[in-house]
Parts: structure tokens; sequence; C-alpha cells
């Protein structure tokens, strides 16, 4: 296309056009789950430069103890009462940060918070290794005057409701937060991260010259 040519094409259009080009040379990024390899690769850069996201919108359900209420009679008891609660809600889109790390029964466990006010494990959520070498939801962040967060996985609906439970076998060092389905699936919630590969190949060509 000359540059002539543009003057009639859409400036949108040709922006547009730009970006794809653009993408198209740097290639896809892929989401996948972060494993106990890719870490270990990630560890030598320094892992909190890494972003990290949840594989699933994570929602979690903190209760706070019910408010003085009333109770009044008349010709009829009126009574009522008041409870707060916070729904926290974690997209899948949401960038996390891994702050710190440790151990729990001889698993990796990994620190991320999602919130850039947060920097202290105290806020944070812990991902554990399992089995399989990736990092599932293991702990959730209390909240002063609250009780027990009630994690759901996707939406606040009672059946996807998460509860603490071994991943495949008793084997397994530490509980996750996990969904059973009838049909035996079990569902969670896994860190995931964007790759990109790019892999090519560079060929040296090499001529004969031919005998004289």
């Amino acid at each position: 296309m000359s540059l002539s040519s543009t003057r009639d094409f859409p400036v949108a259009a040709l922006v547009g056009l730009l970006v794809v080009l653009s993408v198209s040379a740097l290639g896809c990024a892929k989401r996948l789950a972060l494993t106990s390899d890719e870490l270990a690769r990630v560890d030598r850069l320094g892992v909190k430069r890494l972003r990290v996201y949840p594989s699933k919108k994570l929602i979690v359900m903190y209760e706070k103890t019910a408010r003085d209420g009333s109770y009044e009679v008349t010709r009829r008891i009126e009574e009522s009462e008041r409870r707060d609660e916070v729904k926290h809600v974690i997209p899948k889109s949401t960038a996390g940060q891994v702050i710190d790390r440790g151990e729990r029964n001889g698993a990796q466990l990994l620190w991320v918070t999602f919130d850039p006010a947060c920097d202290d494990k105290s806020c944070a959520f812990g991902w554990v290794q399992t089995e399989s070498g990736r990092f599932r939801l293991s702990i959730l962040p209390a909240r002063e005057g609250a009780r027990d967060p009630v994690p759901y996985r996707g939406c606040k609906r009672k059946r996807k409701k998460l509860a603490p439970g071994k991943m495949a076998s008793l084997a397994e060092m530490n509980d996750v937060y996990l969904l059973r389905k009838r049909n035996g699936k079990v569902r969670t919630v896994e860190l995931e991260v964007f790759k990109i590969t790019d892999k090519g190949v560079n060929t040296k060509v090499q001529r004969s010259r031919g005998i004289d």
C-alpha cells in the first residue's frame, strides 16, 4: 500500500492493521499453568518480576459479626438484624505478584498478592505445589472482625463453593481448595502465567565450489 493510497483509508483501520502485523510478528502469548519446573527457570531472572493469574475467577466472602438489631413489641413482634459482609472478587484477568515464599509440609508455597496495597503475606493468598507440580489455592487471608472466609470458583453459588480437600489421593501433602463434581471430576483454582515461545531455525548456507 503506497502512502498516497492511504488518503482514503480510515485511520482507525490503518492503526488496527499495524497492531495486527505487530502481534503477528511477535507471536501469540499462551496462558499456561505455572509449574515447579517453570518456576525454577524463572528464579534465575527474579520471580517478583513475573505476573501470575488465577485460572478461574475467585470470589471470597467475608461475613462479619451481626450488628445490634432491634426488637419491638406492638400488636406484633418486630425483630431486625443487620450483618456486614465483604465480597472480594479476583477476576481471571487480574495480575498478581509473588511477594514471599516458603514451604508447607515439604511442598513449595507461594504467597501472592493481587492488590498493590498488600505487600505482606498476612493479606496475601497462599498457593501450594501439588504432586502434578502445579500451584493451587490453599490459604486464604483472614480479615479482622470477620469469620473464616468462604471461597467460590467462578460465581457465588452453592454448587460453586470451594472446600479444603485432597487433590488426587490421601498421599497429597496438603489440602487445597477444590470443588468435587458429581461425575468425579475435581476443579480447583491454579496459578497461570502468559508465555510466548519463539522457536525458529537459523540456517547457514554453504556452497561447494567444485574441483578445478
